[in-house]
């Protein structure tokens, strides 16, 4: 798992604000802020925040727009594992 945070990108924060954020969530997994907006158009993202799934291969198994929760994480992680 690795987090991006383009929330400068949609006027919603600075790089420090984001840093703030994930240390008050007690994030643990690596995060980092993209330099560019390539990523918001090369997969579509409209709303934040958005999940997206990748396979082996690089490519995008699903996406899920907007809070996604624990329980939904492990469905879609598990149904992408079984589909291997």
């Amino acid at each position: 798992m690795v987090g991006l945070d383009v929330g400068r990108f949609r006027g919603l924060g600075t790089r420090q604000s984001a840093l703030a954020l994930l240390e008050a969530l007690h994030i643990t997994y690596p995060a980092g802020t993209p330099s560019d907006q390539k990523a918001l158009v090369n997969y579509s993202v409209s709303g934040l925040p958005s999940t997206i799934f990748f396979d082996g291969d690089g490519a995008v198994l699903r996406r899920w727009d907007g809070a996604i929760s624990e329980r939904q994480m492990e469905a879609v992680v598990e149904e992408a594992l079984g589909a291997s």
